[in-house]
């Protein structure tokens, strides 16, 4: 993070100073409609967040989410990393800045989002609570820098998802050992090159189910999955309704 000079800092001060409140500077989120900008407490509970949240959950007010967590609104497979980052930042104190992830828009589709949280201090510098943003990022192209020695990596497997995808071989297209990938990917990802395959599978599945009359065992085919079964059990896991439900709740006639 960018170090602040004393003499800048002073500045800063004393500008906040003259100011009620220091401004009420968050209610520049209320403008942002593709930036989600919430604050939890140390239960992981909402205690504020702009419209464009409110929205992603296909909520029409604050009173519908403040003192809840994040549990009713994602499955259990995006849930369990998100409260874990969470927990992470509530308990080191230490930002957590650009993180690519997936989660499920207000449509149920899986889409990839760039998330910064970083912890509040109350006056005795005690962690009180963690202020966040989660932006949607188009593509691996677009993904920041600190992402892009994957950047190719990630590119091909959205456009190789339907097919056989080895671990070893993507390891190899970035000159790294088998272990040497898994270790940089998930640093930089949270989570196993294998579990991202499957996360980007299933993003492209909601996209066919919503938008297509395939069936859903072509579906599963197109999208890189063994057979019918194991696609809706995996699909049932990642997004928490089943293909056929979900085809029903959001296809676009």
């Amino acid at each position: 993070m960018p170090r602040t000079s004393n003499k800048a800092a002073e500045v800063t001060e004393r500008f906040l100073a003259a100011l009620p409140d220091k401004g009420h500077f968050e209610l520049l989120f209320e403008y942002l409609d593709d930036v989600f900008f919430y604050v939890k407490n140390l239960r992981c509970e909402f205690v504020a967040c702009n419209p464009a949240l409110l929205r992603l959950f296909n909520l029409r007010s604050q009173d519908e989410i403040i003192g809840r967590t994040e549990a009713p609104f994602y499955p259990p497979s995006l849930m369990t990393s998100i409260h874990q980052d969470d927990l992470d930042v509530l308990r080191t104190g230490k930002p957590l800045l650009r993180r690519i992830e997936l989660i499920a828009d207000e449509r149920g589709r899986l889409i990839w989002v760039s998330t910064n949280k970083l912890p509040i201090r109350d006056r005795d510098g005690e962690v009180v609570g963690l202020m966040g943003t989660t932006q949607r990022v188009a593509s691996g192209a677009d993904m920041p820098e600190t992402h892009q020695r994957f950047s190719k990596t990630v590119t091909y497997i959205e456009s190789h998802y339907a097919e056989p995808l080895s671990v070893v071989d993507l390891a190899r297209m970035n000159g790294l050992s088998a272990s040497q990938f898994r270790r940089g990917f998930r640093e930089v990802f949270g989570t196993s090159p294998q579990a991202f395959i499957t996360n980007v599978r299933i993003q492209a599945a909601c996209r066919a189910l919503a938008t297509t009359d395939a069936s859903i065992a072509r579906i599963a085919a197109e999208c890189g999955f063994c057979d019918q079964s194991y696609f809706t059990k995996r699909f049932r896991t990642a997004v928490g309704t089943s293909p056929v439900r979900y085809r029903r709740e959001r296809h676009l006639s």
